[in-house]
């Protein structure tokens, strides 16, 4: 798959230096959301990894007031205030999509129509720059009318007045949700900087790999191989802590798969209490799993399509690795290509699951037959195989999530998964969605669960200071340089 990277970031080439997200600049919503004032985004509720999604029915509630800081050019121009983000007003939501707001200017009323909605209102991140009602007499900033409200109409108007009757009796964000009238979005990761810990390997997605976590971006974890400096171009790994492909040291030996680390690492057996995962296995139904056994699955090289897939080894507590039909030749380049799936992952169903639900299902090239006629009863009496036994496994598989097509999110490159980028759900089957990236062609569609931790609403980006790349062929706009420590960030950890 081609490097999404419209930034130049280029990271799946250079030269084994670390996967750099410092200093890029990051797409702008509010060009976008001001272009389309019909666009609809994913409510931040429905993302279970994103801190403020369970208050966020409270929060992002329309008719909140709120006190914004007026841009430069709202500034009065009585104004002597010299300090930026020091001047604030009140303002009203309106509309949400994801993290970012719509917010209309209290007195809007007293300009003319033509131009009202043009000069009082605008959108911003609401997690960033909406306070509560009384910010500004906490921290001594000042309380003014934006200049397009400077009229000769307006001139001897009383604001105070105006502000304290538009105040009585209406609510504002919830104190529960804030800290000093801000609202805070800190993601509490159960990892640090300097642990080790088990990820996939970029270079052999059969095995898993030792690395260190050398930085923190939002429950988003940078991993550095502990081989770094053998591989050139291979040297760190990127994923969300609640990533299938990150794991504290000892998962690899508890469920028998392969890893790749250093002569002399020896890591712990875990124990039920110490991964849940374990704890959900035991609960399961029994499902004896074996060799050969056929499912259909997202093909982890290809998230754009579902294959026809064939279980190759049985691990330990409900995971398996699985090829996908015809692909490879030769049971050295199967081993490489076998990925590793656990019985309850969303990405893997029954046989029967694409026919029934109407999608497209990638086939074997070596099927011994009429590809427009296949069946699964004849294709597993050709290979003398049955099917994998999941079909009660499939849990929440309904619509009533909140996620629609048409609606605008964030989304990680599955391919090149440091880079995440503006997208579009494109169609909805149950809790599987077709995840579309602005800009690009079908073939770089991804199929995702409705709880990836790899989908964030909209402005989540600008939230943790995280590039946002540019769908290609938009102009870069004047955004705000992203700055990520080294371990760190706004967010803590």
């Amino acid at each position: 798959m081609a490097n999404r990277n419209s930034t130049n970031n280029n990271t799946s080439n250079n030269g084994g230096k670390a996967l750099s997200i410092t200093d890029t600049a990051s797409y702008d919503w509010r060009h976008y959301l001001k272009a389309h004032p019909t666009c609809k985004g994913v409510p931040p509720w429905c993302f279970e990894h994103v801190p403020l999604h369970k208050e966020w029915q409270h929060i992002g509630v329309k008719g909140y007031k709120l006190e914004v800081a007026l841009t430069s050019e709202e500034l009065p121009k009585y104004c002597d205030v010299q300090d930026e983000n020091a001047v604030f007003w009140i303002a009203n939501a309106v509309k949400f999509c994801g993290f970012m707001a719509k917010v209309v200017y209290d007195g809007a009323e007293h300009i003319p129509k033509a131009s009202r909605d043009q000069l009082s209102s605008r959108w911003i991140n609401f997690v960033n720059e909406a306070k509560r009602v009384g910010y500004t007499t906490m921290h001594s900033y000042s309380i003014m009318p934006p200049k397009c409200m400077e009229t000769d109409k307006l001139e001897d108007f009383d604001w105070r007045d105006y502000i304290f009757n538009k105040l009585v009796q209406k609510h504002s964000i919830p104190t529960i949700v804030t800290v000093n009238g801000e609202l805070s979005a800190k993601y509490k990761s159960e990892l640090v900087v300097g642990q080790s810990v088990e990820v996939l390997d970029r270079a052999c997605i059969s095995r898993m790999r030792l690395g260190e976590v050398i930085q923190l971006v939002g429950g988003r974890v940078h991993v550095r191989y502990w081989d770094s400096k053998t591989e050139v171009g291979k040297a760190d790994f990127v994923c969300h802590e609640r990533s299938p492909t990150i794991f504290p040291c000892g998962w690899s030996r508890t469920v028998g798969q392969e890893i790749s680390a250093p002569v002399g690492y020896h890591s712990p057996i875990l124990k039920d209490s110490t991964l849940q995962y374990l704890i959900n296995y035991d609960n399961l139904p029994k499902i004896n799993i074996m060799e050969g056994m056929k499912l259909e699955a997202v093909d982890p090289l290809n998230p754009s399509v579902i294959s026809v897939a064939t279980v190759r080894k049985v691990l330990n507590h409900g995971y398996f690795m699985a090829t996908m039909d015809g692909q490879h030749t030769g049971a050295e380049k199967r081993k490489l290509a076998a990925f590793c799936y656990h019985l309850t992952s969303p990405l893997i169903f029954p046989c029967g699951y694409c026919e029934k639900r109407g999608l497209d299902l990638s086939l074997p090239k070596d099927y011994k037959g009429d590809l427009t006629k296949f069946t699964w009863d004849k294709y597993m009496e050709q290979t003398k195989s049955e099917a994998l036994p999941i079909r009660g496994l499939r849990r929440d598989d309904t619509n009533n999530h909140g996620i629609k097509s048409g609606m605008k999110l964030e989304a990680v490159d599955i391919m090149e998964p440091h880079l995440i980028c503006v997208a579009s759900v494109t169609r909805v089957i149950g809790r599987l969605l077709k995840v579309s990236f602005d800009g690009w062609g079908e073939e770089y569609d991804q199929w995702m669960d409705v709880k990836s931790p790899d989908l964030f609403p909209m402005g989540w980006c600008e939230v943790n200071r995280y590039p946002l790349q540019y769908p290609p062929g938009t102009s870069k706009q004047p955004a705000t340089t992203i700055i990520v420590s080294n371990g760190h960030n706004n967010n803590g950890h």
